[in-house]
């Protein structure tokens, strides 16, 4: 029968502590009571074996206790029955003597860095990363070296682990990773008891489809190389600088909507509302230039319908602030035509947005790194990247429409492919359901309006002009003149200021209103920019031509001008390469057509004819 546990008396044999009740756990009060009369028990003679058998208390347990009860703790008193405390932990800063062990075994290499203080400051020194399979670390080489060396200063070459077949190397790794594991725990346990703040939207409110959509860029991991023109007429492959993924994606049913592809080492504020817009815009299937490329038979999107106002528009848009998201064109269009809430937060923290990160990984593992030059990123382990496909991106260079169409193929698959995080059904099926439940959703008749609006440049002009010098009326804008017969008699506008709208695919056109907000007339540029272009297009001319490396002045197109510089520099600029690629002149090379022959050409035809010998007079005879 049991022994009743009664407060133990303070133990006169020993000298040593005893805590307080108040300091034990109410959940450990019993087993401390058990333990406390165990040790008192074999401090007043007691057998181990006996004691524990009598108080319940594990005879390994109550043997280390009593070991530990009477070394010295840091505040220079005895542990004492500081040690029945369960979760209590005898400083590893008091240590007995400790011999070198000889051989290999349980906590051999413990006992090691116990017996060598100095040896441990030396592993507890290394920072570096640790070998990883098929991943060697050159550090850890060079500092297992040092600690091989310092074994044998010692002459050690007897001991262990000197006399071990790996001279401690596994022993070695092994022991950083429990060290660095258990600083992490406690990084973690310190944390835990800090103020708990909401940092998404669903740890706040029980989300539906729609009510929360995240969107972000992706720069691909592949290294993209581009088919270019070379000048004597041949042609070569260069390495492309970066090719960027826009997608956004709702984080409930996981649905993802029309991407944007962006050549370049970055992509712009333009980019952005193009990747905004295609939430709203009416998903339709491309035309695929890849002969094998086919979409599945019920391929979707989550703007899959006939016409704009049965789109359903999403609520809240979650990105970052990175520069582009936060560009005041950007800002403005978004808060006019968005009809949303935009969350911007802080970038370089994938869980603020983590179902974007997590859809473009798995676009990554599934599509992208298995094109030619498709490589997994350096991490902590691996300080160079790896490579996945076995093709040379050289050999394969890429074209932007076929990338565009694989992508598109691809989202359009995966939103009817099982997910697993949604008990194994598919993003469509969550989707639709949540539609056919009669679920709040918004539509709207403006979204039509409101998808060509997030595109538009709105922006306060002048109007300019002279009638005594006869300039006729014009607004300048970004080095380009806008024009209208309209404007060619109004000179009582000039001086005054209007808001203008360009398209930014349609920047050769401006659209001038009045007070009333009505169109007052339609501009058209002049040469060289009277030719259909994008704002992105013409900042890429003016950029050029600021830097004096190219001249349109007397052009008729600026654009044409533009192409032309950039195919004779594709092989020679990374800017040009990328430019060449992303403008698509591969597909438009120009067809040079055979002048037709001058007068100059036909006198330059005799060149080559021998004069007659002697004297020739051309002189006109008078008939006679």
């Amino acid at each position: 029968m049991k022994k009743d546990i009664a407060v133990p008396p303070f133990c006169v044999s020993a000298n040593y502590p005893m805590p307080g009740r108040d300091f034990v756990k109410k959940k450990h009060l019993a087993k401390f009571d058990q333990r406390v009369l165990a040790l008192s028990a074999v401090l007043d003679g007691a057998s181990i074996q006996q004691a524990a058998r009598t108080y319940g208390v594990d005879r390994s347990t109550l043997t280390s206790m009593t070991e530990a009860a009477s070394t010295l703790a840091p505040d220079g008193k005895p542990f004492g029955y500081r040690v029945c405390i369960p979760w209590y932990r005898v400083a590893e800063s008091v240590v007995t003597r400790v011999e070198v062990p000889l051989a290999s075994g349980p906590g051999a290499f413990a006992r090691l860095l116990a017996a060598l203080p100095d040896l441990k400051e030396l592993v507890l020194s290394y920072k570096g990363k640790l070998p990883a399979h098929n991943e060697p670390s050159s550090k850890f080489e060079v500092f297992f070296r040092k600690f091989v060396a310092y074994l044998k200063g010692k002459e050690l070459e007897c001991y262990y682990p000197l006399n071990s077949s790996d001279r401690g190397r596994r022993a070695l790794q092994n022991w950083i990773k429990r060290e660095r594991k258990g600083v992490r725990d406690l990084q973690m346990g310190d944390n835990e008891d800090a103020a708990y703040t909401l940092t998404r939207l669903d740890q706040l409110l029980t989300l539906q489809p729609l009510d929360r959509v995240e969107l972000d860029g992706h720069r691909t991991d592949c290294d993209w190389h581009a088919q270019v023109p070379t000048k004597d007429g041949k042609w070569t492959t260069e390495l492309v600088s970066a090719i960027w993924v826009l997608a956004a994606i709702d984080v409930v049913s996981l649905a993802a909507f029309p991407c944007t592809l962006v050549v370049g080492p970055s992509y712009d504020r333009y980019d952005v509302l193009e990747t905004f817009a295609n939430t709203l815009r009416p998903w339709e299937p491309r035309k695929l230039i890849v002969p094998n490329l086919r979409y599945a038979p019920d391929a979707w999107m989550p703007t899959m319908s006939c016409v704009a106002g049965d789109v359903h528009r999403p609520a809240s848009t979650a990105i970052d602030n990175f520069l582009a998201h936060k560009a005041k064109i950007t800002t403005e269009n978004i808060g006019d035509h968005q009809l949303g809430v935009v969350n911007l937060g802080f970038p370089h923290v994938p869980e603020g947005r983590p179902n974007i990160e997590a859809f473009f990984k798995r676009l990554e593992d599934a599509v992208l790194r298995q094109l030619a030059g498709g490589y997994r990123p350096p991490n902590e382990q691996s300080g160079k990247k790896q490579f996945v496909s076995t093709k040379s991106s050289k050999n394969y260079p890429v074209n932007a429409e076929a990338l565009r169409d694989l992508i598109d193929v691809e989202i359009s698959a995966y939103n009817i492919t099982p997910h697993p995080a949604l008990q194994h059904r598919t993003p469509r099926e969550v989707f639709e359901s949540h539609i056919h439940d009669g679920m709040w959703t918004t539509q709207s008749f403006l979204t039509a309006e409101d998808t060509e609006q997030l595109l538009v440049l709105h922006k306060s002009v002048t109007i300019r002009g002279n009638k005594r010098k006869g300039v006729l009326p014009y607004v300048k804008y970004q080095h380009a003149k806008y024009r209208s017969k309209k404007l060619n008699n109004r000179y009582d506008l000039v001086g005054r200021t209007f808001w203008a709208s360009i398209h930014s695919h349609s920047a050769h056109q401006m659209s001038i209103w009045d007070e009333d907000g009505n169109l007052l007339v339609v501009l058209q540029a002049l040469r060289p920019w009277g030719v259909p272009h994008s704002l992105q297009q013409r900042s890429a001319v003016l950029k050029c031509v600021q830097r004096g490396i190219l001249h349109i002045e007397g052009t008729d197109d600026a654009l044409a001008a533009y192409h032309e510089f950039v195919r004779a520099k594709a092989s020679e600029l990374q800017w040009a390469t990328d430019e060449y690629l992303k403008e698509g002149l591969k597909q438009t090379q120009p067809v040079f057509r055979k002048a037709k022959p001058s007068l100059l050409d036909q006198l330059n035809s005799l060149s080559d004819l021998t004069p007659r010998a002697g004297q020739v007079d051309l002189r006109q005879r008078r008939k006679s």
